[in-house]
């Protein structure tokens, strides 16, 4: 093992307090470094001490002359990353250790880093054939000589044995596993196990059988349909792009970001709400108690705008007795950091100190009730939401309506068929219910399984017969998004297997993304509602830029049917 030591002194004469001077030392410091480890040969092992003292002198003119030395230590932490970094440079120079486990399902060896005397990592241990009772010992090696060699080896988990653990270390683990906090999750009340979806008449089948296309088959299919049966090109599509600008919440927001991807997508949408006044409007004779959910929520940016932009526009009229602020119910399966729950509450609380007098008090009587549901949507149940909160569950008197209005963006693939399918399973939703809009995007993550009756009806009737079929052609609506690389060209073919460039495939992409979408209108206008596709944003700034509007044709939207799935 060898051991440097490197002692350096930056002596630096600074004239001026720049803002530069620390980013300019880091410059100096890492080139040093640099220099000083390429003339030692470095192996694995390497105790390196920095012992670096930076000297700065600085002179400034003021009416009296002042001399200061200022010394300057490094931090310890610093002084570990330049470590560490060091390490990781020398680490990956040497060959590692991976380990020998082949995933079976992706044929391949596992990535993860192996110990020298065993074959396996830490997580495919449970699978080596030899007896790994002996030599497996923490990594501090710290234990007892009384300890129980028995403790030293991996074990699957009792909850989930998908994954192992050291049984040392399993009553730890058996109160932090994830399958613990799922479980805990699955007792709630609106947790039903597949209750929006039925697999029971639906065959598996394998990728090799769905990864095969008959290219020429189905292109020529998808043209049939979009020229001859439909005739879809005679109907193209609405532009309503718009944009909420006259909100200053919204145009303050817009003016803020460089990327304006996002915020437009969502002024978009907002002003898709008022014009279809699914959004608070103090101008009505009666007061509207909106409660929007959102589903596929992530971190709830849109809900967090529908909120301030609603308290916004609330303010500038002088009714806002005929207002209230709005509830949120989010809906989401995953973890998500960043959340916009609790910075909602505070711009609440920001508008009402700065606006409450006699006239707003009514507005900020209550805030924004918010509630949020880590779930599947295919495992969720809206009625037990609303039985098991009161804040969804009030009574309904003359003046007052409480309605629900279902929001997303970009709410991929077969998530759009289940949250249809999760509404029309939901009673006292629809009995409540005012509107729709979902932003559609991922069509190739469709499934069969996840459509609504009417729209695997219609497919059978334009030819897509069942499940393979299906996961065929919505392959092909992938070539709307992903098919164009970095400086291929309109006709730039490059081999690919169905023999048509690059703009070819993208038409083809747009017809069977088209024709995915007017089967979901289909099933739902076959219920009793109103239903309009329109593209809500401009396409250069987002190629999915298509959303799904539903409204009720009646006020009596409770009489529109469950999803009925045919009997095997």
């Amino acid at each position: 093992m060898i051991s440097s030591n490197i002692n350096q002194t930056l002596n630096v004469n600074q004239i001026s307090n720049d803002k530069n001077n620390n980013n300019n030392l880091n410059n100096q410091l890492k080139r040093s470094l640099s220099n000083s480890t390429e003339k030692n040969p470095i192996n694995n092992n390497i105790n390196i001490n920095i012992n670096i003292n930076i000297n700065i002198n600085t002179n400034t003119n003021t009416n009296t002359n002042t001399n200061t030395n200022t010394n300057t230590n490094i931090s310890k932490n610093k002084i570990k990353r330049q470590k560490y970094n060091l390490k990781k440079n020398t680490d990956s120079k040497s060959q590692r250790l991976q380990c020998e486990y082949i995933l079976p399902k992706k044929n391949r060896r596992c990535a993860m880093t192996r110990k020298k005397e065993n074959t396996y990592c830490a997580e495919h241990l449970i699978y080596q054939n030899n007896s790994i009772n002996n030599n497996i010992t923490n990594d501090n090696n710290n234990t007892n000589n009384n300890t129980n060699t028995n403790d030293n080896k991996r074990i699957p988990c009792p909850i989930d044995p998908k994954h192992s653990v050291w049984q040392f270390d399993l009553k730890k683990h058996l109160i932090k596993c994830n399958k613990v906090k799922q479980n805990k999750q699955n007792t709630d009340p609106w947790f039903i196990n597949d209750f929006n979806l039925n697999t029971q008449n639906f065959v598996q089948f394998n990728d090799d059988e769905t990864n095969k296309i008959n290219y020429e088959y189905f292109i020529n299919l998808v043209n049939k349909i979009y020229f001859n049966i439909k005739n879809y090109n005679s109907s193209p599509l609405l532009n309503e792009f718009k944009t909420f600008r006259e909100n200053s919440i919204i145009e303050k927001r817009i003016e803020q970001l460089h990327n304006q991807k996002h915020i437009l997508q969502q002024s978009s949408l907002i002003k898709q709400l008022i014009d279809l006044n699914l959004f608070p409007n103090p101008h009505n004779n009666y007061i509207t108690n909106f409660t929007y959910i959102e589903f596929g929520c992530g971190r709830a940016e849109l809900s967090r705008y529908i909120l301030k932009s609603s308290i916004q526009e609330s303010l500038l009229n002088n009714n806002n007795k005929n207002v209230t602020i709005p509830n949120f119910l989010l809906i989401d399966r995953s973890p998500v950091r960043l959340k916009m729950d609790s910075k909602m509450i505070k711009d609440f609380d920001d508008f009402k100190i700065k606006n409450i007098n006699e006239n707003t008090n009514s507005l900020f009587n209550s805030q924004p009730y918010i509630k949020r549901i880590k779930i599947d949507i295919k495992d969720l149940s809206l009625d037990q939401v609303i039985q098991n909160d009161t804040n969804f569950n009030q009574n309904q008197n003359q003046n007052q309506t409480r309605t629900f209005i279902g929001i997303s963006k970009h709410l991929c693939g077969a998530a759009t068929d289940l949250t249809l399918r999760c509404i029309f399973n939901s009673k006292l939703l629809l009995e409540r219910f005012s509107g729709l809009i979902i932003a559609m995007c991922c069509r190739h993550r469709c499934d069969y399984t996840c459509l609504l009756p009417e729209s695997r009806d219609y497919f059978r009737k334009l030819g897509i017969v069942d499940q393979k079929d299906f996961n065929q052609l919505i392959k092909l609506s992938s070539w709307a998004t992903c098919g164009r690389r970095p400086n291929m060209k309109d006709d730039d073919i490059n081999d690919h297997p169905s023999g048509l460039n690059v703009l070819e495939r993208e038409k083809i992409g747009f017809r069977v993304r088209r024709i995915i979408d007017e089967s979901r209108k289909y099933a739902v206008e076959q219920r009793g509602f109103n239903v309009k596709i329109v593209k809500y944003i401009d396409k250069s700034i987002s190629l999915e830029d298509t959303c799904f509007i539903v409204t009720p044709k009646t006020v009596n939207a409770q009489e529109a049917k469950a999803p009925q799935d045919p009997k095997p």
